[in-house]
């Protein structure tokens, strides 16, 4: 048992790399994705949209959507 331990990296397979890529992927899609509504709820907001609108399409706070403006 104890040699199964100090070698279990050894018996598993799996890519390094390519679960690092997936990581970074993660976390950009997610930054991108909130920088896409803010924007969208910016140009809600300079076509008068009603607050309330803005933050049912968007999902963005109402916190979010003021520091926006």
């Amino acid at each position: 048992n104890e040699d199964l331990l100090k070698n279990f990296d050894e018996m598993l397979y799996y890519d390094r790399d390519k679960m690092f890529l997936n990581a970074c992927y993660d976390k950009g899609y997610s930054k991108g994705k909130k920088e896409a509504y803010e924007n969208i709820a910016k140009e809600m907001l300079n076509k008068g949209m009603k607050l309330k609108d803005i933050i049912d399409i968007t999902g963005l706070t109402e916190k979010e959507i003021k520091e926006i403006a």
